[in-house]
């Protein structure tokens, strides 16, 4: 597991500061924070693109980054390399916002345990009490990565909700203050009441949101997939419009066109998806079954198409659920089926999912 926080889009309220007085009040924020315990190994600094970093470097590059006319991100590590891997702090640069990412890995993890979790916290409240005087903060998060948490079927479609966090930050005077288009969700959100593992703590404007206690990996991705289903209820969110109702996937693979044997064909991709249809048992008539089987096995069509995987589809969503088992046994990878508007949808869409209908 790898946790990730996440401060993007830290604006300047006042557009025609100074450059001087902007990387003033970003070298002491930046000191302040590479200086917390939590922070205190990635003593190596340098470019996103460097090859390799240099000793106690960091700060003195800020001023140099920002005066660039295009964004550049200076790069806090626990290694001299340049890896992806490791504990790493990242600061992307302009001369008006700046972003900071946070990457511990699990070794981190296990050292400080769920004590990490307030760390964060202290981590976020204090920066943001440090620059609050000067800029606003867009969005601010943590991100669980490399841990199996399943998703609401059917998705529903929002930023707020596609976060996997025990984590987030609501800035009460970007969300709340200012006109945003997601002012009614931030209200909605801090307004939530009687839910057990939900905890709110709010200094210096900025709201935390809590919703785990624990980074123990069960218990995280059960009050993580709480917050999801909190979050489709209370904020009333839409589904996601690659899905239907029931959760099926609209499926169109790219280069999909009309073809004289299967009735759709990808060259692109050698995906091949026939239309078939099944008999009052819900079986294929032998004939057909032994010609798709026939198809997969040889990986190609009689006249030599290539066929990397082959789809089916039945006319009805009862039948393509139906008949998913029997068809993974003849190697079919996907039974689809098509509505009224000729788009096909993929009843069983890549992923672990968790049913939650909308009320």
């Amino acid at each position: 597991m790898e946790l990730i926080l996440t401060m993007e889009g830290i604006h300047v309220k006042n557009k025609e500061q100074s450059l001087k007085d902007f990387v003033s009040l970003l070298k002491t924020a930046v000191n302040s924070l590479i200086e917390k315990p939590l922070l205190e190994e990635l003593r190596f600094s340098g470019y996103d693109n460097d090859d390799r970093f240099k000793l106690n470097l960091g700060v003195p590059l800020l001023l140099e980054s920002i005066e660039a006319s295009y964004l550049k991100t200076i790069v806090f590590s626990d290694n001299e390399a340049n890896t992806i891997g490791g504990n790493r702090l990242l600061i992307g640069l302009t001369k008006k916002w700046f972003d900071i990412t946070l990457k511990l890995t699990h070794d981190k993890i296990n050292e400080f345990g769920n004590e990490l979790l307030d760390m964060f916290k202290g981590v976020v409240f204090d920066l943001y009490r440090d620059l609050k005087s000067e800029f606003l903060l867009r969005d601010c998060h943590v991100g669980i990565y490399d841990l199996n948490i399943p998703e609401l079927k059917p998705p529903r479609d929002h930023e707020f909700f596609g976060l996997n966090t025990p984590l987030e930050f609501i800035d009460e005077e970007f969300y709340l203050t200012n006109p945003h288009r997601d002012h009614a969700l931030a209200r909605k959100l801090l307004d939530l009441k009687g839910v057990p593992t939900l905890k709110t703590t709010e200094k210096f404007g900025l709201h935390c949101l809590q919703w785990s206690n624990t980074l123990e990996e069960q218990r995280l991705i059960e009050n993580v997939l709480t917050r999801k289903k909190v979050m489709a209820q209370a904020l009333e969110l839409e589904v996601d419009d690659r899905y239907n109702l029931q959760g099926d996937e609209w499926y169109e693979p790219p280069g999909l066109g009309e073809h004289d044997v299967l009735t759709f064909y990808s060259a692109m991709y050698g995906i091949g998806i026939k239309a078939v249809v099944l008999d009052e048992n819900q079986e294929l008539e032998e004939e057909i079954k032994e010609m798709l089987t026939t198809w997969v096995r040889n990986g190609k069509l009689e006249d030599g198409t290539e066929l990397r995987s082959l789809n089916l589809i039945l006319p009805n969503r009862d039948s393509a659920v139906g008949f998913r088992e029997k068809a993974t046994q003849m190697g079919i990878k996907k039974v689809l089926h098509i509505d009224d508007d000729r788009v096909i949808w993929d009843p069983f869409p890549e992923g672990t999912w968790v049913d939650f209908p909308m009320k």
